[in-house]
């Protein structure tokens, strides 16, 4: 039986927070750069309040129905997972707003035909696998509480928690 990798997609496979960032600029013209707002992992953070005048507010994004369409793949993910693909199944486990989950499942599908599975959930640590690539420490913690060993993928992000707890 071959080893499984458990990717996540966000921040890994495509830049959303790029995509994201363009769009909260666009609506609202705050002029900030992507380099002071990359570290946040939520965006309403600073731009809620300026969305207010535009009658949503920064969560919107995540609920348009065929949201990663337009988005392409962070460079060198297909290379790098085709070639990981070789001696390993690849599943892509993401959480996912109802909204665009089948946005994001045709989006795999598409640059990424060679995964063998798609998982939507919060729970990434429930889904069988050897190794998990994630960028978010919360969930490389579910994984870990399971022994699957973890990759954490670089990203500017702060952390709500760490990744190895203190007692």
């Amino acid at each position: 039986m071959r080893r499984i990798i458990a990717c996540d997609l966000d921040s890994v496979m495509v830049d959303t927070p790029r995509y994201w960032y363009e769009w909260l600029e666009e609506v609202t013209h705050a002029g900030y750069s992507y380099e002071e707002v990359s570290h946040m992992h939520n965006f309403g953070e600073i731009y809620d309040p300026l969305m207010k005048s535009h009658g949503c507010v920064a969560m919107d994004w995540w609920r348009q129905q065929w949201l990663y369409q337009p988005m392409k793949p962070i460079n060198n993910s297909v290379e790098v997972l085709t070639e990981m693909s070789e001696n390993f199944d690849i599943v892509v486990v993401s959480a996912s707003k109802a909204a665009h989950f089948k946005s994001k499942y045709y989006w795999v599908k598409h640059h990424f035909p060679f995964i063998k599975g798609f998982y939507a959930s919060k729970e990434k640590g429930g889904i069988r696998a050897d190794i998990a690539i994630d960028d978010r420490n919360e969930y490389l913690r579910q994984y870990k509480e399971y022994g699957v060993t973890t990759v954490r993928y670089q990203t500017p992000h702060k952390q709500a928690i760490n990744l190895h707890p203190t007692s």
